[in-house]
């Protein structure tokens, strides 16, 4: 099991594809990630995009069902809120810094070093500073693995993710 973990994460740390584009967070306050202005460059995120979050301060940010599913989030500083419109798992490890769920009535903290899997109803929060490696559901996989695949044969090296990046 753990070769297979190992594995996951290997394949998932490769860069998206080229058409991937990174988007910062912009808007002070709480926001709709479909909202293009609340981004820089200001347009609403596509499947792919790494989204970067580098705001001092704590936010709610909401995904509604218009948002595709993005696979890196980059969270720099701040204490940011995700509100997503559909039920959904999620599972990952953390890099570093610390990811907290709220899940009905109760709080999970997860630290460097730890993986987790929760429940649809959660409610995550970066915290400044974490980094983390979230993986695709089963019907995605195939997506993700020719993303992949397509950047080794272009001979894209991993990308490393470092505090302060």
């Amino acid at each position: 099991m753990a070769t297979l973990l190992r594995a996951v994460l290997l394949l998932l740390s490769f860069a998206g594809p080229a058409a991937a584009t990174t988007l910062s967070w912009v808007h002070v306050g709480n926001g709709n990630a479909s909202t293009a202005s609340n981004w820089s460059p200001a347009q609403m995120p596509a499947a792919g995009d790494v989204l970067v979050f580098n705001l001092s301060g704590s936010r709610t940010i909401t995904f509604d069902s218009s948002v595709p599913a993005s696979t890196q989030h980059v969270y720099r500083t701040g204490t940011n809120s995700l509100s997503f419109s559909a039920p959904h798992v999620v599972s990952g490890n953390v890099l570093a810094g610390t990811v907290e769920f709220r899940i009905g009535g109760r709080t999970e903290i997860y630290t460097a070093g730890d993986a987790y899997c929760v429940p649809p109803g959660h409610v995550p929060i970066h915290h400044d500073g974490a980094q983390i490696v979230e993986f695709s559901p089963t019907e995605l996989l195939g997506e993700t693995i020719g993303v992949v695949m397509a950047n080794l044969e272009r001979g894209r090296r991993p990308v490393r993710l470092a505090a302060g990046r």
